[in-house]
């Protein structure tokens, strides 16, 4: 959705980020995870889970000893947290923080488009170069409201900014802003 900062100039300051439904495959993923885990544990706590773990552990006793079959049951549950946290919870803390490092800006003068958790890549298009905005939406997109921005200018220069929210929203006020500009 778009923001308008209230202290920029009369044209205002428009912000564009990433649709909600960049998260979606991310929380699915982190939900899975969580019930793996539940599942799992569940298991563990059964008659025959129990009985699984015990007939495990006694064939691991030889190799580790007492002592290290005593460590194992002891750093189970925290080690299988670990591993849930890192392969399913991990995908998700990145999408957030891709999501929050990623902007689409518009004024009266420029596009730009930032993006980069670590690196940061940031592109700017004047509005006056801006030959013509093309949005793409998928019949999901345009259901929920999002869909690709690509941005044509003179030359050879192209910004492509995929799954932003409000994408017809952004394409009709880049091309106000260009016949506010031409009109000048």
């Amino acid at each position: 959705m778009a923001m308008r900062d209230p202290d920029g100039d009369t044209d205002g300051v428009w912000d564009f980020k990433p649709h909600w439904v960049t998260l979606a495959r991310p929380i699915l993923l982190a939900l899975l995870g969580l019930g793996l885990y539940k599942f799992g544990r569940d298991f563990a706590q059964s008659r025959a889970g129990m009985l699984e773990t015990d007939r495990l552990l006694r064939g691991i006793e030889p190799m580790i000893g007492a002592d290290g079959v005593k460590q194992l049951v002891k750093f189970a549950e925290p080690a299988s947290i670990g591993v849930v946290v890192l392969v399913f919870g991990l995908p998700l803390f990145w999408a957030l923080a891709v999501r929050a490092a990623t902007i689409l800006r518009v004024d009266g003068q420029q596009i730009i488009w930032r993006r980069g958790v670590f690196a940061r890549d940031i592109t700017q298009v004047e509005i006056g170069e801006v030959v013509g905005v093309n949005v793409y939406e998928t019949f999901i997109g345009r259901i929920l409201g999002f869909g690709t921005v690509d941005i044509e200018t003179r030359g050879n220069d192209r910004l492509v900014a995929n799954m932003i929210a409000n994408a017809r929203g952004f394409a009709g006020l880049v091309l106000d802003f260009k016949h506010r500009l031409a009109a000048r």
